[in-house]
C-alpha cells in the first residue's frame, strides 16, 4: 500500500484547523490533499436523538474517499511506530465505516444498531486514496424521528448468467388485475414485485435501503412439481478475526454485528452496519446488490403445473393460478436472512451437517436439538449428529424467546418452534423453513397461498434474531482485560504477556504483547507486538515491513533492535465474546474461567487461533503486585522479562517470570524461573523448556541453563527505586551464547 499522509490542517472554507466541529444540517466543504487522511472532524449529538446520518461526497471526479466513524475518543493521528495511520489502522479503530471504491459514502445509525445513537461526541476520519487533492463536502444530520421503515431498491436491469431480465420488459398487452394497474405483462410483473417488497417490509426498519436483483431463468420442473422462484442473500458477513484464508486474506472487521463468530446475511448486515453492502465489503457499488430473486420463466408453459400462470394481482390468487406476490414474499424472506448455511447436501469432502468454513450462522444459533433431554444447541453437535437431526422429522426447533413467545406461534406440543426436518432431506427446504404443520404461515416449505397468506407472520420475530430487531439497543460494554500473562490450557509452555504501556493522544490505551513459543524444532522463541486496545480488540499495529508480530535480532549497543521481516507475521487478540469463537469451542472444558480472548497469529504462512485466559486471575494478585513487563531501560534494550505474582496467603506469594534474552546470533530465546515463596534477592534456577512447536506437542524437556536473582520490591517505572536483576544464562541450543547482567530494573508497562 502506498504511504498515506496525515492532514491535520484540513482545509475548510473557514480556514485551516486541527479539529473541526460539524454543525448538524449544514454542509461543510473541505480540501483533502493527495494520498492523505484526516481525523479532524467531529459532531456532537444531544440527548434524545434517535438517528444520525453522515453523507460524504466529492466534488472532484474519479476519486476514492473512505469514511470512518466512532463514538468517544477520536481516531489516532499516528500508529505506535510513529507512522501515519493507513486504511487498516483506521478501520481497526472504526465502529462504523463506508469503504467502497466510489467518491461518495454514507453512514446512518439509529437506536436499534448494535452500537446505537447516544449523546456525546462522535468522531470522523476520511481517507483520500487519490493521488490528487480532493474537494469534498460532508453533512451530518441528527434528529429524533421514528425509525425508517425498510426501503427496497429493485434492480430490474442487471442481466447476466442465470439472470434474464427481458420478462420485466415484456410488451405483451395485459389488463389491469387485482389492483395492479400495469397494461403490459412486463409492467405488471414489475408492479407485483414492488408490491411484494412493500408487504415484505411490514414490521422491519432500516436506515439503509436494501438492494434486490430481480431475474428470470429456467428453474427445475417435474411432472407435478416446479420451483416457482428462489431467492438468497448475495453475500454474508462475519465478525471473526480468527478466519484467515490460504492467501492470508480474511473478512473485514465487523464491529457493528452484535453476535460474533456467526455469519449474517448481507441485508441485515447492511442495516446493522449503517451503510450499503458494497461499502462494507469494498469495491465497486455499480451493480452491487444485497439479495437476488429468480423466477421460473417456465411457469405458464404447457406441461408445467397444468399451464397455470402467475397471478399478478395484489390480492389473493384465484383458483388455477399461482400467487406471484405470495411466492415473492416467501422467497424474499430467505433473502432477508431466513436460512441456515449448514450443509443439507454433501459437496466433495464436505459432509451433510457441516458448518460453513467451520463457523456458525446466526439462524442456526437459535436452533436446538430436542431429541433428548437436556436439549443441546444444534451447532454444538458434530457434523454427523447434525445430519441425523436434519432427518428427525420433529427433532429440531427454534428456541429464541421473542418468536417462541409470539402470539403468531401456535403451540404444537413440541419445544419451541418446530422446523422442517423430513426424511429424506429436502434440499433447499430442510432446516430453513417452518415445519409444514404451521398452516397459514408463509415460511413453510409448501406455501399456504390458498389462504391468501402474504405476510411473513411468525417469521418476523424470528428474523429479529438475525439482525432485524426493532427495539432500542443498549450501549455495549467493551471488555476490559487485565494486564498480565495469558495462556491456552491446551498448549502448555506457550503464552503471551499482555501489558498496557501508555495512552496515546487520542485516548487509546497502547499495549505490548510478547508471544513466547517454540519453533518447528522445539526451540524457544519470542515475538513482540504493539498497538491500541480498541473496544476490546488488540489489533496490533504494522511495522514498516507490514508485520504486526515481529521477531527481533539483538545487536549489542543498537537501539532499537533489528526486526527480521522474513520471520515475522501478524497477530490479533480479541476479547469480545471469545467464548463463541471456534478456538474456545474446541472440546476443552474451562470451568470457572473468567474473561477469554481469541488469539490469532500468522507466522511462516501458518495461522493458528487459540483460546486465551489469565494465568493468574486479577482476584489472586497480591498487594504490591509486581506483575508487568520489566526491562533495564532504553540504553540496554532488546531483552527483558515478564513477571507474574499471585497471593498464596497473607505472608506468601508466588512469582513466575519469563526471561527474554538473545543467543549468540542475536535470535530471541526465553526461559523461566518460579518460586512458590518469593523473597527479594533469592537465587532461582533458570529453566529452558523444549519439546513443542505451535501445533505439534511432544514430550517436554526442562533443562537448567543458569541462575537468576530478582530483587524486585515495588512496581515502579524509572530506576530511582531499589529494583535490580542479576542473571547468568547460557543458551543450550547449537547457536549457544552466554548472556549475563547485573543491573537496575524497572517496569516498562504501567503498574497494576
Amino acid at each position: 500500500m502506498r504511504p498515506m499522509y496525515f492532514a491535520c490542517a484540513l482545509l475548510l472554507a473557514s480556514g485551516s484547523v486541527c479539529a473541526q466541529g460539524l454543525v448538524p444540517g449544514q454542509s461543510t466543504q473541505f480540501n483533502l490533499p493527495a494520498s492523505s487522511y484526516t481525523n479532524s472532524l467531529y459532531f456532537d449529538v444531544p440527548a434524545g436523538a434517535s438517528r444520525i446520518r453522515v453523507e460524504l461526497e466529492s466534488d472532484t471526479s474519479n476519486v476514492d474517499l473512505d469514511l470512518f466513524m466512532r463514538y468517544g475518543n477520536s481516531f489516532s493521528s499516528q500508529t505506535p511506530y510513529g507512522r501515519p495511520m493507513d486504511f487498516d489502522a483506521l478501520q481497526d479503530q472504526a465502529q462504523y465505516f463506508a469503504v467502497s471504491a466510489s467518491d461518495e459514502e454514507t453512514i446512518s445509525v439509529g437506536r436499534s444498531n448494535y452500537r446505537p445513537v447516544q449523546a456525546g461526541r462522535w468522531h470522523l476520519a476520511i481517507l483520500n486514496f487519490a493521488t490528487i487533492p480532493v474537494d469534498a463536502r460532508i453533512k451530518v444530520e441528527v434528529d429524533n424521528t421514528p425509525p425508517t421503515p425498510v426501503q427496497f431498491d429493485v434492480r430490474f436491469d442487471l442481466p447476466g448468467a442465470g439472470c434474464d431480465v427481458a420478462p420485466w420488459n415484456d410488451p405483451a398487452p395485459a389488463t389491469p388485475v387485482g389492483g395492479n394497474p400495469g397494461t403490459t405483462l412486463g409492467q405488471q410483473r414489475r408492479n407485483a414485485m414492488i408490491e411484494a417488497l412493500r408487504q415484505l417490509g411490514a414490521g422491519f426498519d432500516s436506515e439503509i435501503p436494501i438492494t434486490v436483483r430481480a431475474c428470470w431463468d429456467d428453474l427445475t420442473v417435474g411432472t407435478n412439481t416446479a420451483t416457482l422462484a428462489a431467492a438468497a442473500p448475495d453475500d454474508f458477513l462475519i465478525a471473526d478475526r480468527s478466519l484467515v484464508f490460504s492467501d492470508g486474506s480474511g473478512f473485514r472487521p465487523a464491529p457493528f454485528l452484535p453476535d460474533k463468530y456467526a455469519f449474517y446475511s448481507a441485508a441485515p448486515a447492511a442495516r446493522l452496519g449503517g451503510t450499503r453492502g458494497c461499502s462494507l465489503r469494498g469495491g465497486s457499488c455499480t451493480d452491487s446488490t444485497d439479495m437476488t430473486i429468480t423466477y421460473n420463466r417456465r411457469i405458464g408453459s404447457s406441461g408445467v403445473l397444468g399451464g397455470n400462470p402467475f397471478y399478478l394481482g395484489y390480492g389473493a390468487a384465484p383458483p388455477g393460478t399461482l400467487d406471484f406476490v405470495g411466492v415473492s414474499v416467501h422467497e424474499l424472506g430467505h433473502g432477508l436472512g431466513f436460512l441456515s448455511l449448514v450443509r443439507v447436501s454433501a459437496s466433495g469432502s464436505t459432509p451433510i451437517g457441516a458448518k460453513p468454513l467451520g463457523r456458525d450462522d446466526i439462524y442456526a444459533r437459535q436452533v436446538i436439538d430436542t431429541r433428548a433431554f437436556p436439549y443441546r444447541p444444534f451447532l454444538s453437535l458434530t457434523d454427523a449428529e447434525r445430519a441425523d437431526a436434519l432427518t428427525s422429522r420433529v427433532g429440531i426447533s427454534w428456541n429464541e424467546a421473542r418468536a417462541v413467545n409470539s402470539p403468531e406461534n401456535i403451540p404444537t406440543g413440541f419445544p419451541g418452534i418446530l422446523l422442517y426436518a423430513p426424511n429424506p432431506i429436502q434440499g433447499g427446504s430442510t432446516l430453513s423453513h417452518l415445519s409444514d404443520g404451521y398452516l397459514g404461515q408463509l415460511m413453510t416449505p409448501s406455501l399456504s397461498l390458498s389462504q391468501g397468506t402474504r405476510q411473513l407472520g411468525l417469521a418476523v420475530p424470528m428474523l429479529y434474531a438475525m439482525g432485524w430487531a426493532p427495539e432500542p439497543a443498549a450501549v455495549p460494554v467493551n471488555p476490559a482485560p487485565y494486564a498480565g500473562l495469558w495462556y491456552d490450557r491446551d498448549r502448555d509452555g506457550h503464552g503471551v504477556d499482555f501489558q498496557r504501556i501508555y495512552t496515546d493522544a487520542a485516548g487509546f490505551d497502547i499495549y505490548s504483547l510478547i508471544f513466547y513459543s517454540f519453533d518447528s524444532d522445539g526451540r524457544p522463541e519470542w515475538y513482540i507486538a504493539i498497538g491500541p486496545l480498541v473496544d476490546g480488540v488488540f489489533a496490533a499495529s504494522l511495522d514498516p515491513a507490514g508485520n504486526s508480530l515481529v521477531r527481533y535480532r539483538y545487536v549489542g549497543g543498537a537501539t532499537p533492535q533489528q526486526a527480521v521481516p522474513s520471520q515475522s507475521g501478524k497477530v490479533v487478540l480479541d476479547f469480545n465474546k471469545a467464548e463463541s469463537s471456534p478456538a474456545c469451542n474446541d472440546g476443552t472444558a474451562r470451568p470457572g474461567v473468567g474473561l477469554l480472548g481469541m488469539f490469532r497469529y500468522t507466522l511462516g504462512g501458518a495461522t493458528g487461533s487459540w483460546c486465551m485466559e489469565e494465568l493468574i486471575p486479577a482476584a489472586a494478585r497480591p498487594a504490591g503486585d509486581l506483575t508487568g513487563t520489566w526491562y533495564a531501560g532504553s540504553n540496554d534494550a532488546g531483552w527483558g522479562s515478564s513477571v507474574a505474582n499471585a497471593a498464596i496467603d497473607a505472608s506468601q506469594r508466588l512469582l513466575f517470570s519469563t526471561l527474554y534474552y538473545p543467543d549468540s546470533t542475536g535470535a530471541g530465546r526465553w526461559a523461566f524461573v518460579s518460586s512458590s515463596n518469593y523473597q527479594p534477592g533469592q537465587s532461582l534456577p533458570v529453566i529452558e523448556r523444549r519439546g513443542y512447536c505451535r501445533s505439534c506437542p511432544v514430550s517436554l524437556t526442562d533443562t537448567q541453563i543458569g541462575t537468576l536473582t530478582p530483587t524486585l520490591t515495588q512496581a515502579t517505572q524509572g530506576q530511582a527505586g531499589s529494583n535490580r536483576l542479576s542473571f547468568d544464562v547460557s543458551y543450550g541450543g547449537p547457536e549457544g551464547g552466554r548472556f549475563t547482567r547485573d543491573v537496575p530494573y524497572e517496569l516498562l508497562s504501567v503498574p497494576q
